[in-house]
Parts: structure tokens; C-alpha cells; sequence
């Protein structure tokens, strides 16, 4: 069944988008796991 939708060109892009990540990470030094704990990407309670 088709559905319309492009999936290979979703799969492009997504890589596209990985590899790109991965250089700007490399670049500055950083890596995934340490850029998702970094405080300003952590949620902000505010009371």
C-alpha cells in the first residue's frame, strides 16, 4: 500500500542531520551524552 510519503528522502534527511551533528560535536569537543546534561538544555523550575 502506498501512502504518499517519502520515506527514503525522510531517511536522507535524518542522516544528513546525524553527520552534520556529528561534526559540529566534534568541533567543539563535545558528544551527545555530555551536550544533553549540559544546564542550560536541563528543564528550568520555576516557583
Amino acid at each position: 500500500m502506498d501512502c504518499g510519503h517519502d520515506f527514503g528522502r525522510f531517511e536522507y534527511l535524518v542522516e544528513r542531520y546525524r553527520l552534520e551533528l556529528e561534526t559540529l560535536e566534534a568541533k567543539l569537543g563535545v558528544t551527545s551524552t555530555g551536550a544533553e546534561e549540559t544546564p542550560a538544555s536541563a528543564p528550568q523550575q520555576h516557583s
